[in-house]
């Protein structure tokens, strides 16, 4: 079966059409090809208008938005995790960001600090080969101190930021000739 576009005159397969329930035939009068040049005739000519209801909507459906995303995603495991590393493997930068926006910092700052700590952990001096440098902050003001490796991250944060500790695990080190 086939049916005659209003817009371009071409008759086209059935499938070629959208549903709409308020025609007889239950298929829109025109054609994918044609409606979907139309809609972005009127996404050009209304873009802010389009915008404010496309702001409105998402925001006032949020937590149905949600719900149905994590419905989702529990029933759709694979399909989530590889479309989630396609995009992260598409955009690593935008990733990094992402990370580093709990720091207040912009990929641009965070490659700041690096290149004035030459590349290296501020601690050990070492470079991290696998993973990039860890971004270190005082969990108390927020503020970042610095780059580290992981071993030295970790060490820190096991640590607590505590000083007391710290002097205690050096002399604890030196009683075993360690340091």
């Amino acid at each position: 079966m086939s049916k005659s576009c209003s817009t371009c005159k071409i008759t086209k397969a059935l499938s070629e059409y959208t549903k709409d329930k308020k025609r007889k035939d239950g298929l829109n009068g025109n054609c994918k090809s044609c409606r979907a040049i139309e809609k972005k005739k009127f996404y050009r000519a209304n873009k802010e208008k389009v915008l404010i209801q496309c702001k409105e909507y998402y925001s006032s459906h949020a937590k149905e938005k949600y719900v149905y995303g994590k419905k989702w995603r529990k029933e759709n495991k694979k399909a989530f995790y590889a479309m989630h590393k396609k995009w992260r493997d598409k955009n690593p930068d935008k990733l990094r960001n992402l990370r580093l926006k709990k720091f207040n910092l912009s990929l641009e700052e965070y490659n700041v600090m690096l290149l004035s700590q030459r590349g290296v952990c501020k601690i050990c001096g070492k470079t991290q080969t696998k993973r990039s440098l860890a971004v270190d902050h005082d969990h108390k003001t927020g503020k970042n101190r610095g780059l580290l490796c992981t071993q030295c991250n970790l060490g820190i944060g096991y640590f607590e930021d505590n000083f007391l500790l710290l002097e205690e695990s050096i002399k604890y080190l030196r009683s075993y000739g360690k340091v």
